[in-house]
């Protein structure tokens, strides 16, 4: 699909953070407002301001309820696009874990106009799979077994996530790799973690934020993993699975090695050998 754009044609502010759960969305998202603040992140205020695809239905007395799917998902691209305004240099930045993939109306539901551009954040499968099963708060194997399905219609059973299946794991990964709608900054959880700061600077840079070495050191050390799991002990955190299940876990790049059973590992590496390999997995 092509963003060609006439003089007068809508341009969108939106910046996706993309990514499977339990990749390392939060993080970015509270790298990126530590970036532009030059403060230490809220962690419950992580979202684009206010909710720009319900203002707009509101406004034109419309519900949700009331209206088709196809029509729905045209008022969110919708109103994601004006969010801003046009004319505004502020992005805005955005959550999700769906796919780069077409929905009913044939396009991928975080499609926008040009001027939208996307964060991708992609991690190991293998850590994937145990931080997802703490999460959704089933065996690691009920993990497994999500991320090796097509996203469906069916529910997945979970007690948090309302029966969302984010899909097959490699599928979604390539679907954001591949599509060349939005401009795409990818970054691998484990570099981000190991060396933060070429990541980092990339990033500032991506979103045109100061670069200047005090607020990129800053914003690595405000939100450090032990940074934010301390801020969701104190003031707890919106996004935490269930009470007294925290969400920042462990964070660790290694993890997997020695809370993933060997069979898991196994058909993890065998499921999504090609895109593990793609990105560099199995060194």
């Amino acid at each position: 699909m092509s963003n060609a754009r006439g003089p007068d044609r809508l341009r969108s502010q939106t910046v996706w953070c993309a990514s499977y759960p339990k990749s390392g969305n939060t993080w970015v998202r509270s790298l990126v407002q530590a970036l532009r603040s030059g403060e230490s992140p809220d962690i419950n205020r992580l979202g684009a301001d206010g909710h720009a695809d319900d203002d707009l239905m509101r406004g034109l007395g419309l519900s949700a309820s009331g209206l088709s799917e196809t029509m729905t998902h045209g008022f969110l691209r919708l109103g994601w696009a004006l969010a801003g305004g046009s004319d505004s240099t502020q992005r805005v930045l955005r959550k999700t874990h769906a796919p780069w993939l077409p929905v009913d109306d044939g396009y991928p539901q975080c499609w926008q106009p040009e001027g939208a551009k996307a964060i991708y954040i992609v991690r190991d499968p293998r850590a994937v799979a145990v931080s997802w099963a703490h999460h959704i708060g089933h065996p690691t194997a009920d993990a497994v077994d999500i991320m090796s399905t097509d996203r469906i219609d069916s529910v997945v059973l979970s007690d948090i996530n309302g029966g969302f299946h984010p899909g097959n794991w490699s599928s979604h990964v390539n679907s954001w790799l591949d599509q060349t709608d939005l401009p795409t900054f990818v970054i691998r959880y484990e570099d981000l973690s190991l060396n933060p700061l070429p990541t980092v600077t990339r990033l500032a840079q991506w979103l045109d934020l100061p670069t200047d070495t005090d607020r990129l050191q800053n914003a690595i050390e405000s939100c450090a993993f032990e940074q934010l799991a301390a801020a969701e002990i104190i003031d707890g955190f919106a996004e935490a699975a269930a009470p007294g299940r925290v969400f920042f876990r462990r964070g660790e790049t290694d993890a997997w090695r020695t809370e993933l059973e060997p069979l898991l590992r196994e058909r993890i590496e065998h499921d999504h050998s090609e895109t593990m390999a793609r990105l560099g997995y199995f060194r």
